[in-house]
């Protein structure tokens, strides 16, 4: 990584010369000498106040602009604090420290001429303040208001994107459920970036982003959290979060504990074709998952002055009673002929422990090169046992036990600079990781279970990534281009043997491109390219073969490639209209699939399928009438397919829609929001069998000066809401019914004393963690 530093570093010194015309500055608190990011920066014309050309502020509170000849004005802004007028008097660098404002702002009443959302930086944004979404509840009702963002449960998905990642305050989110800690009025700005830059890692196809006020204020201060949800058992999320702060240095800690429940009902219905004839086999299911962790987390932020920054965090994760509680009853025809019925009872436990340690250091080194570096390690071990006993009219009890350990260890750094460059911003780095993952299966008991084996698979990983990309501003257009470099190295070893077919080696470019264009404050546009990479994770790739009950199986697949996809998205903004269409086309897709397995069952896996398209189109409308707030969407998603493991279609289209509505009454907030999808394929390939539909309601109000907040939330409150889908392969098809208890009822009370937020600016190094 020191080697790394140098090279960027001597690579960076040629540029110092060629923005000598261009205007730096950095925004600070004026009481906390803390950046500021995300301030508005404008140049006017002295004459006339005309505007020339702005820009926002960086994580880091710097920004540069080109200033035209003759005298200018410089004009900077951001909510929660006084704006700052004054001329341009220098090119130097200069620190501008704004003022908080002293007084609360009172409750902003927005007509049914305001805009909820816009498009900038290669995404949507909302600045939550100024729309009626302040006062909505947490950060996670607020992210489900979003355009384009489908949230189920506290699970987010972006329209053709798949899964976001988070960052709150630049700030990794590696839990999603931190997302129902924080309280919308405490949340300054949301956007969503649909086409992330080269700095990211290329697996990552959304990014949203939250900034938080920064409150000021020293000394001690506490958040009591409790999250509780019933839908035939009780759900409950308990944390405490401890700061204290004292002039530069903040200490931190908290400790969360959960006991979840996930019950639920199955039907698996499976069609297997052989040469000898049909089975179809029906398997009713009664599923009882339960977890109970507790995590504890301590760290520290250190400002050393308004350039440097440096700070580390420690979290300790113990799920010590992960168990399940599987009641199968398995019917089968052959032929048309019954066979004998099958009851199973499967029970399991694991446990689970973790240690994750991450460390930043973020400061400006020199004019002309900010630096940024974060680095992780993570060590886990977890163990468990299942036990399944099946019992028929015609055979003795089968016994099974099989028990499997999981260890792995994650190195990982990451390094990035930022340069002021000819008025944009030059961002250029690299990301290092080392991996070792193991996983072992053993068969303590088997008294007539066919099919089942035992292996060790160890695989080591090293990957080495360099990114490149510059951002401007020029007039009327915006747009950045960039291109990520990847080495991967792994070796796959099973049952301590090395397997050179299995082992890869991976290096590729990821480019990425985007530009933008507004024509006017009613009309925006911007198209956008992004080349990206999704990997099995590595219980993907196991060769062991598990047991899921009669004439069912599971197993990974260590032959499974990465899969490379294209993306082109195009975003259209129009008054309260934002239209966006995404095409994506993607080589060696991974799906889940089934295979038959010993003539008379199925084997759930993994396998790649050379060349698929996929196309998305949805729009949305959002805008305020009095008390009320449509937030309405409509869209269509469309597969284009070509499968030589199967010469059935999986193109049908699926229309979604969600018609999300909020209202504001005397402090009170309440919510309807109705979410539809028809029949038609998914871009997994699986099929929506039922038309389905769901209602949600919430209601939630702050007390005693906002520290103080109640929410009450009703999920799927008609019990309409259907998981009956289906896969069909060359040889077997499969209906899965899943009743998942998604009628709830959930509580939320948070109580905050003399909060301030952390100023930890550590974010993950590395992707590899979503992987392990």
């Amino acid at each position: 990584m020191k080697a790394v530093l140098s090279l960027l570093i001597l690579l960076a010194l040629p540029f110092q010369g060629l923005f000598a015309q261009s205007f730096k500055g950095k925004i600070i608190d004026a009481t906390t000498k803390e950046a500021l990011s995300f301030a508005n920066v404008v140049l006017l014309q002295a004459v006339d106040s005309a505007f020339v050309t702005g820009t926002v502020s960086g994580d880091d509170g710097t920004f540069s602009l080109v200033p035209p000849v003759g005298k200018s004005i410089l004009r900077i802004s951001l909510i929660g604090y006084e704006t700052y007028t004054g001329p341009l008097h220098s090119q130097d660098p200069q620190v501008i420290a704004l003022a908080p404002r002293q007084e609360m702002l009172s409750e902003v009443v927005v007509t049914g001429h305001a805009k909820m959302f816009k498009l900038e930086n290669g995404g949507i944004s909302a600045d939550i303040q100024n729309t009626p979404l302040k006062n909505i509840g947490n950060l996670s009702d607020v992210l489900g208001q979003m355009p384009f963002v489908t949230k189920d449960n506290n699970a987010f998905t972006v329209l053709g994107k798949g899964s976001p990642i988070f960052y709150i305050n630049n700030r990794l989110v590696r839990d999603n459920n931190d997302l129902l800690r924080i309280s919308s009025n405490e949340i300054k700005k949301v956007t969503v970036v649909t086409n992330p830059g080269a700095e990211y890692d290329a697996s990552v196809n959304a990014v949203i982003k939250i900034e938080t006020f920064r409150p000021a204020g020293e000394g001690f201060s506490a958040d009591l959290w409790t999250y509780n949800r019933y839908n035939s058992e009780w759900y409950t999320q308990d944390r405490i979060s401890l700061n204290y702060r004292t002039k530069n240095l903040d200490i931190f800690a908290n400790m969360e504990y959960a006991n979840m429940s996930f019950p639920k009902d199955r039907i698996w219905t499976t069609e297997i074709q052989t040469e000898e004839g049909q089975r179809t086999i029906v398997s009713k299911r009664n599923d009882d998952d339960m977890w109970k962790f507790y995590t504890p987390k301590v760290g520290f932020n250190y400002i050393v002055n308004v350039d440097h920054s440096f700070g580390a965090q420690y979290e300790y994760f113990n799920n010590y009673d992960r168990s399940y509680d599987y009641d199968i009853n398995t019917t089968a025809l052959f032929n048309s002929r019954k066979e004998s019925p099958i009851h199973t009872q499967t029970l399991g436990n694991r446990t689970d422990d973790s240690h994750y340690i991450n460390g930043y250091y973020n400061g400006k080194i020199a004019e002309w090169l900010n630096v940024k570096v974060d680095f992780d390690y993570k060590t886990s071990s977890s163990e468990g046992y299942s036990d399944a006993n099946n019992k028929s009219g015609t055979s003795n009890t089968e016994t099974l036990r099989t028990v499997d350990e999981v260890n792995y260890d994650l190195y990982a750094g990451k390094l990035s600079l930022q340069t002021p460059l000819w008025g944009g911003n030059l961002i250029y780095g690299a990301e290092i990781s080392h991996t070792y993952n193991e996983q072992t299966s053993k068969v303590d008991e088997n008294t007539g279970i066919p099919g089942i084996t035992a292996s060790t698979n160890d695989v080591t990983q090293d990957l080495f990534a360099g990114f490149l990309s510059y951002n401007h501003t020029f007039g009327a257009f915006s747009g950045d281009v960039g291109i990520r470099y990847e080495n991967v190295n792994s070796d796959y070893y099973e049952n301590g043997q090395l397997v050179q077919e299995q082992s890869k080696k991976h290096q590729r470019l990821f480019p990425t491109f985007r530009l933008s264009y507004n024509i006017n404050k009613e009309l925006h546009m911007e198209l956008a390219y992004r080349n990206s990479v999704s990997r099995p994770s590595y219980n993907s790739l196991r060769s062991l073969i598990g047991y899921m009950g009669p004439y069912t199986y599971a197993s990974g697949n260590p032959l499974l490639q990465p899969t490379y996809t294209n993306t082109l998205t195009y975003m259209l903004g129009w008054k309260h209209f934002t239209l966006m269409g995404i095409y994506s086309k993607s080589e060696d897709l991974i799906i889940e699939m089934g295979k038959v397995y010993m003539d008379n069952s199925v084997m759930l896996t993994q396998e790649n399928i050379d060349k698929t398209k996929f196309l998305a189109v949805s729009l949305n409308y959002s805008n305020t009438f009095g008390i009320w707030r449509p937030n309405w969407e409509i869209g269509i998603l469309k597969n284009f397919i070509t499968n030589k493991l199967s010469d059935i279609s999986y193109n049908k289209p699926t229309i979604m829609a969600n018609l999300r509505n909020s209202f504001r009454i005397r402090g009170w907030n309440f919510g309807l929001d109705i979410s539809a999808n028809s029949k038609g394929h998914t871009q997994s390939l699986t099929y929506n069998e039922d038309f389905s539909w769901g209602t949600n309601i919430y209601v939630n109000k702050s007390f005693l000066k906002e520290r103080l907040i109640i929410g009450i939330q009703g999920n799927d409150i008609f019990n309409t809401r259907k998981d009956n889908i289906s896969y069909h392969f060359s040889d077997i098809n499969m209906y899965y019914g899943n009743e998942m208890y998604r009628r709830s009822l959930m509580l939320s009370i948070t109580y905050r004393f003399n909060t301030t937020s952390k100023r930890y600016k550590g974010n993950s190094s590395t992707d590899e963690l979503k992987r392990l």
